[in-house]
């Protein structure tokens, strides 16, 4: 009997971290894309708003290897989609604070009027979105990023395609963090729910940037990951109150009470709730003002600086 001669057989090659991360992405948002459930809900909204974010990170640094006119136009598709998933997003957040919150008694009645009227917009902005997955645009945009991705990752071309992307993303962070401390100056000299608001969003740019830093192996950026998602968070919450105080005052203005002891009981629950959450909204911005400071003086800032 002739031995057996085993042998250990040849690894595939590991494609490089963000070949390898943009090939995931992509392939996670085409699942959704091609499959959405026959009920857009809650949960998948909120995923493929985070997703398509995500996936234009990667494609962002992805289409620098392209055709510029290319890169405009995945670029566009990708917006599109953050758009028509963002709307209804914020409209779902929106019914899940009026829903949860603890308001007074005439207020609840204004509440209940915000949320009868919600499910014919929520019905609209589904149809939007639908339209948006099934967009020749967006499939078209789509196929041809997969198609991007796919030449890239070719081992004869991944190397050098992953040291342009590694470049590219260095130039990124730093313009991202140029751009957030300005929006954290501004927020901290105006203090308006505008000035906050930008902030959040300019901390979510660079979050996002620096989430394929970690994937690269970037010393420090998980760490930084970290602080911005609590950064992004505290704004968040800020950012809904903000929305919602707006939308309730609005209502209010068009609201005619039945009777005049109906009108003071109503203006009065709507003082005492405004100074309660204006003092609740103060707080968070001094908590806001504080992870600023940190963000400033610490060592993690400095990763976004690298290679400069």
């Amino acid at each position: 009997m002739e031995d057996l001669i085993i042998t250990n057989p040849t690894l595939p090659p590991v494609a490089p971290p963000i070949i390898s991360l943009a090939e995931k992405r992509y392939a996670r948002l085409t699942a959704f894309i091609q499959t959405p459930p026959e009920s857009l809900d809650v949960d998948f909204v909120h995923d493929l708003r985070v997703l398509s974010r995500r996936v234009t990170e990667v494609a962002r640094l992805v289409t620098t290897l392209t055709d510029p006119v290319i890169a405009a136009g995945v670029a566009h598709a990708l917006r599109e989609l953050r758009q028509a998933a963002g709307e209804l997003r914020d409209l779902d957040v929106l019914r899940e604070h009026l829903e949860k919150w603890r308001l007074p008694s005439p207020l609840r009645h204004v509440a209940a009027g915000i949320l009868a009227a919600l499910p014919q917009r929520r019905a609209a902005l589904e149809e939007r979105l639908r339209s948006a997955l099934s967009g020749v645009e967006i499939q078209g945009m789509l196929l041809l990023l997969g198609r991007i991705i796919s030449e890239q990752s070719v081992l004869a071309h991944a190397g050098t395609a992953e040291t342009r992307m590694a470049e590219e993303l260095q130039k990124l962070l730093r313009k991202r963090r140029r751009q957030m401390e300005k929006v954290f100056g501004c927020a901290v000299r105006k203090q308006t729910d505008t000035a906050l608001h930008e902030a959040r969003i300019g901390a979510k740019k660079l979050r996002y940037a620096l989430e394929v830093a970690e994937v690269a192996g970037q010393r420090g950026a998980g760490r930084a990951v970290k602080t911005l998602k609590r950064i992004q968070e505290l704004l968040g919450k800020h950012h809904d109150v903000s929305v919602i105080t707006a939308t309730l005052q609005a209502h209010l203005n068009d609201l005619v009470p039945p009777t005049p002891v109906a009108k003071r009981r109503l203006a009065a629950a709507w003082r005492s709730w405004l100074r309660r959450t204006h003092s609740e909204q103060a707080r968070r911005a001094g908590d806001f003002f504080i992870a600023s400071y940190h963000w400033r003086n610490s060592t993690l800032r400095e990763v976004c600086v690298r290679g400069k």
